[in-house]
């Protein structure tokens, strides 16, 4: 009987370190100055995917980041594109 109840002891010890690196590993979302400061980054020091890329013009263009707007009803009729 102490066997058993240590085995379920030591099974319960695991799936609760289990649960805790699941749910350490999840990570806020970033805000949009906390991209752009990452692209950046990337640009100064040559990083992936901004290899190349000159910092200025990364700079000069992160002003037009802006969040994902959510719509709140249908489309609007003036943005479906149907072909016809």
């Amino acid at each position: 009987m102490s066997r058993l109840r240590d085995a379920l002891f030591l099974l319960f010890l695991l799936s609760f370190a289990v649960v805790e690196a699941s749910v350490a590993q999840q990570r806020p979302e970033r805000t949009i100055e906390e991209i752009k400061i990452e692209a950046i980054k990337r640009a100064e020091n040559g990083m992936y995917p901004l290899i190349g890329l000159d910092p200025a013009d990364v700079r000069g263009r992160s002003h037009r980041l802006r969040p994902k707007i959510k719509m709140s009803g249908p489309l609007p009729l003036w943005r479906l594109r149907t072909a016809i």
